[in-house]
């Protein structure tokens, strides 16, 4: 089927369970809005700060 994707989630995983999620969002051209990952780490930009707070 055209324009279906490929589920990337794991197969005998339940996401129900709590634990850390890495969400990411992708903007135009790849851009990193709020910040920038180091060692596995989030580094927050002044954007990314603000996000935080909300």
């Amino acid at each position: 089927m055209p324009g279906q994707r490929k589920s990337i989630r794991l197969k005998d995983y339940d996401y129900t369970q709590e634990g850390a999620y890495f969400v990411t969002i992708c903007v135009n051209n790849r851009r990193c809005l709020f910040g920038d990952v180091s060692d596995g780490e989030m580094i927050l930009n002044e954007y990314g700060k603000i996000i935080r707070q909300l």
